[in-house]
């Protein structure tokens, strides 16, 4: 594993090595993207109290982390397998897009979304007590499913198959919209 703090890290972002990368955010550091790319394997995590997003694209296997209470999301998008998680009580989304098999996943008490778009198989998840959506797009098969206290819907749109789930206490609805194949429930029944 390779370690940064977020001061030392490349403004113009690292190319992947199939060695996983860490990077701390201290409180108080001005906003950056923090970018993994490339063919070869690896992961991105970035966590701390200070601001960043957390960005994987190529064709290498590895996920985007944004963890901890500091703002920032969590993207992973091109070909290669991994999904983006985003985790804490920091503000920030999960996105995943493209090719590539692999979900989007936002837990925690932060708002934010879980949004996974594209032609690659892959899940939409969001849970937690924070705000956010789970939604599911595009040709790619897959769920959306929002659970927990958190207000939120979850929706699944798009050629691809898939269900849409909303379960727990929190206010939301679940909705399934396009030509694919799947339904939407809430609390497990059939809306």
């Amino acid at each position: 594993m390779i370690y940064y703090e977020a001061k030392d890290f490349p403004e113009d972002g690292l190319e992947a090595t199939n060695e996983d990368v860490t990077v701390h955010v201290p409180e108080g550091t001005p906003w950056k993207d923090y970018v993994l790319r490339g063919n070869k394997d690896g992961s991105i995590l970035v966590s701390g109290e200070g601001n960043g997003n957390a960005y994987r694209y190529g064709y290498g296997y590895g996920n985007a982390y944004r963890t901890d209470s500091g703002s920032g999301n969590a993207v992973r998008h091109g070909s290669g397998e991994g999904s983006s998680v985003r985790d804490g009580k920091g503000e920030g989304y999960a996105k995943r897009s493209g090719k590539g098999k692999g979900n989007a996943d936002r837990t925690g008490d932060g708002d934010g979304n879980a949004r996974r778009s594209g032609n690659g198989r892959g899940n939409a998840w969001r849970s937690g007590e924070g705000e956010g959506n789970a939604h599911r797009s595009g040709k790619g098969n897959g769920h959306a499913w929002r659970s927990g206290k958190g207000y939120g819907h979850a929706g699944r749109t798009g050629d691809g198959n898939g269900h849409a789930w909303r379960d727990g206490d929190g206010n939301g609805d679940a909705m399934r919209y396009g030509s694919g194949n799947g339904n939407a429930y809430i609390n497990g029944d059939k809306q």
